[in-house]
């Protein structure tokens, strides 16, 4: 039987105070989710990436990038891909640079502390 890959919006700039209804038994069955369109702040807002809605996120990514020899966007990917159980991320970009960012994200290691700076440099609470 095969089962539908479940997808939900994650990205540093959208991730939700709590995990989705249902989130916490794909991790627990080990089922991936696919992290759709992970670079948009909202159906219609666009991509946070540059945003002046997220000043404090776009300066620590461009940070992190910079220390770690990425863009901007590496950085967020490689967020999506730290997520709790398999994550994929679905670009939805036919732009060749944001693929290979993309690609790039993992070979990125992010700590568990830049992961967590991230989340609240969106503007999110911890639990």
């Amino acid at each position: 039987m095969r089962l539908p890959l479940p997808h939900y919006q994650f990205s540093p700039g959208k991730a939700p105070a709590e995990a989705p209804q249902g989130v916490t038994d794909f991790i627990k069955y080990d089922i991936a989710l696919q992290a759709w369109s992970p670079l948009q702040q909202g159906f219609f807002a666009g991509c946070f990436l540059g945003s002046k809605d997220y000043p404090e996120l776009n300066a620590l990514l461009e940070k992190m990038a910079a220390e770690k020899g990425v863009t901007p966007d590496t950085i967020a990917y490689a967020w999506i891909l730290r997520l709790p159980g398999k994550v994929q991320a679905v670009t939805g970009t036919t732009k060749s640079a944001r693929i290979a960012s993309a690609a790039a994200a993992g070979d990125i290691e992010l700590t568990r502390r830049e992961w967590y700076d991230l989340y609240l440099a969106a503007g999110k609470k911890l639990p």
